[in-house]
């Protein structure tokens, strides 16, 4: 539709009005048309979600005002949804891990993962920060970095979260340092050197990949090392 658009401002420049309105006049007035009734339908829904957005985004400020700004915004999430639900959990999460309570925060972060009603980039970052929670929260039993690994390989796959690299970054530490699949680590670390990276993630990918490659050259075996010629069989 909108080269149909860009069609009649060029023929405008050049005075060919008359043939784009009859190669595309109906076509024009029936969207024009459309759109009249699109807006006139959607100005009381628009009102509505206006009204409602801000009630919800206040609740949340109010929330950043209490004392305890993790248990209010644990509060506002059971009181809102949608969006609203998800920048609150992220915000009372953020506030245990910062009290180092890094269990409760993993539990917050894990609901925004698995909400399907949280937007895709919230629930991307709430990823990550869960899998880091987990890691630095301990305890007895020590965490399946396997599974961990996996659920940051989904968002590392994705070309368009904006935390691929983040993650792809996560994982190859998880799969270098827990798992000691070097291999993996390092294809997880390539195609860090656009010039869309960051200085930082391009350093931190760089220094995990020579010291992954450094630990992959000890298991191999050496060059040197020639197996033994075999010894003729006596007749």
């Amino acid at each position: 539709m909108s080269d149909i658009f860009r069609e009649v401002d060029e023929a405008l420049q050049k005075e060919k009005v008359a043939k784009i309105w009859k190669d595309y006049g109906p076509t024009i007035i029936a969207c024009a048309v459309a759109l009249v009734l699109g807006v006139a339908a959607n100005t009381g829904w628009q009102a509505w979600k206006s009204h409602t957005n801000q009630k919800e985004t206040g609740k949340l400020v109010l929330a950043a005002e209490e004392k305890d700004i993790a248990s209010a915004f644990e509060r506002a999430a059971n009181d809102t949804d949608g969006d609203h639900k998800a920048i609150a959990l992220m915000n009372a999460a953020a506030q245990y891990a910062k009290d180092s309570k890094f269990t409760k925060a993993a539990e917050l972060y894990n609901t925004v993962s698995e909400d399907s009603a949280a937007p895709d980039e919230l629930s991307d970052l709430a990823t990550i920060l869960y899998v880091r929670s987990v890691l630095l929260a301990g305890g007895e039993k020590a965490p399946d970095a396997g599974k961990l690994a996996e659920r940051l390989e989904a968002i590392a796959e994705d070309g368009g979260s904006s935390f691929q690299n983040q993650a792809k970054l996560d994982a190859a530490l998880l799969y270098g340092n827990a798992l000691k699949d070097y291999n993996k680590a390092l294809a997880l670390l390539e195609g860090f050197d656009g010039e869309d990276q960051s200085d930082s993630l391009k350093e931190k990918a760089t220094a995990l990949t020579h010291v992954y490659e450094y630990e992959l050259s000890k298991t191999a075996p050496a060059a040197s090392e020639k197996p033994a010629p075999a010894t003729p069989a006596k007749e």
